[in-house]
C-alpha cells in the first residue's frame, strides 16, 4: 500500500474516532469535503502544509499521526476500509464469497 493510501485511510480513522464528518474535517482544516474525501481515498498527495492543517484538526501532531499511520491494521480495520470504497453490488459478492468460504472451512474441520 503506497503512502497517499495509508495516509488517507489513517486520517479518515481518525476523523471517525473524533466524530467529525469530513465536511466538519473541512471547516476545521480550512479544506474542501471533496478534498478531504480525494486525501482519505489516497486520491491526492497532500502538501505539507495541508498535512499540518489535518493533523492540529485533529488535535494531533504530525509525528503523531505519522507514527499512527505506521501502525499495523487489524485485518477487520483493513476490510472495512476496503469495503467502504467498493460498489454495493461489490460488497454483496464480498460477502456471499465470504460466507462460503466460512462454510468450505466448516466442511473441512
Amino acid at each position: 500500500m503506497n503512502i497517499k493510501t495509508r495516509f488517507g485511510q489513517t486520517i479518515r480513522a481518525l476523523r471517525k474516532q473524533k466524530g467529525l464528518t469530513q465536511e466538519k474535517l473541512g471547516e476545521l482544516s480550512g479544506l474542501n469535503q471533496s478534498y478531504i474525501g480525494d486525501i482519505e481515498r489516497g486520491q491526492r498527495n497532500p502538501s505539507l502544509e495541508t498535512v499540518n492543517n489535518l493533523c492540529r484538526a485533529l488535535g494531533l501532531s504530525v509525528s503523531e499521526t505519522f507514527n499512527l499511520m505506521e501502525q499495523p491494521q487489524s485485518i477487520q480495520e483493513k476490510s472495512r476500509s476496503y469495503l467502504q470504497e467498493v460498489s454495493a453490488e461489490d460488497a454483496a459478492f464480498l460477502q456471499d464469497l465470504f460466507q462460503k468460504l466460512l462454510q468450505w472451512k466448516k466442511q473441512e474441520c
